[in-house]
């Protein structure tokens, strides 16, 4: 995916690549965008040329000796995927989909995506090679049924907890509040953001994954002082830096070193109706998010 600057591409004479103060968004080639800078461009054998430079599809085509690429480890991020898939045909698309690494183990609950048996879900029984047999769930179908993996996607329903086992945010977890098709979308557990991850790439987990700061210190939901004045509870962790819910409401982002870990004992405090409230009583949310 290339990073174009379309205004630099418009100057005559001008066929290497300038270097920019700031580097130009990464994005696919947009005939619209060369065309409103001045930029020309011709069509040759299914490929764009522009400054010397060769697009299909909107990638740009390059050389590169095989021994400068790097094969293994690499799993694409969803945004990716998203991109290749608008621009391959069906033929492309299946080819790379039968290339993609399947991550199914027993117990997996598991949706069926292609074939008779279409929107059946059920549970993996064993799995040999590139062959699962699933047993059927709430179906008349009641004995197991054998499925190529790639007729097969990972089923998850809003309200799951899963953990992700691969990608940029690997060992995290989070609930499920939002299914679409493969792509599902996890309230992480550790930095209360939203993950957009595939279902091969998560698998249901039963408990919560607890996240600490570089330091060791600090966890969700920990008690802590940011100064004499201001009190709150850890709602987000990052790799340098902890969000802390205060008393007045606001959320404070700070460094592990400007708190103080807090321990509590007993306690209560007033709800909006004036009741006091302990610790261990059982509350109803009736504002806010």
């Amino acid at each position: 995916i290339p990073r174009l600057d379309y205004t630099e591409m418009a100057i005559p004479g001008s066929h290497k690549e300038k270097q920019h103060r700031f580097r130009p968004v990464a994005a696919l080639f947009d005939r619209d965008k060369a065309h409103a800078a001045g930029a020309e461009f011709t069509s040759e054998g299914g490929h764009i040329v522009c400054k010397g430079r060769r697009f299909k599809n909107g990638f740009m085509i390059k050389r590169i000796h095989i021994s400068s690429l790097i094969v293994d480890g690499i799993t694409p991020s969803l945004k990716e995927l998203q991109k290749y898939n608008m621009t391959l045909d069906s033929a492309e698309s299946q080819t790379i989909s039968q290339k993609i690494e399947y991550s199914f183990s027993v117990g997996d609950i598991v949706q069926v995506v292609e074939g008779e048996l279409v929107n059946l879900i059920g549970v993996i029984t064993s799995i040999s090679d590139t062959i699962a047999s699933v047993q059927p769930k709430n179906s008349e179908i009641k004995e197991s049924q054998q499925f190529g993996l790639h007729e097969l996607i990972k089923y998850f329903k809003v309200g799951d907890q899963a953990k992700i086992i691969r990608g940029q945010f690997k060992d995290e977890s989070g609930l499920v509040v939002r299914v679409e098709n493969e792509q599902i979308v996890l309230l992480s557990d550790i930095s209360i953001k939203e993950r957009y991850v595939l279902s091969r790439d998560i698998q249901l987990c039963h408990e919560k994954c607890v996240g600490y700061d570089d330091s060791g210190q600090f966890t969700i939901h920990d008690f802590v002082q940011i100064d004499s004045q201001t009190v709150g509870v850890v709602v987000g962790i990052e790799s340098d830096a902890i969000f802390v819910l205060d008393q007045f409401s606001k959320v404070n982002k700070t460094k592990p070193q400007n708190l103080v870990k807090k321990h509590l004992y007993g306690g209560m405090f007033i709800d909006q109706f004036g009741n006091r409230v302990l610790a261990g009583e059982t509350l109803r949310v009736v504002d806010g998010h």
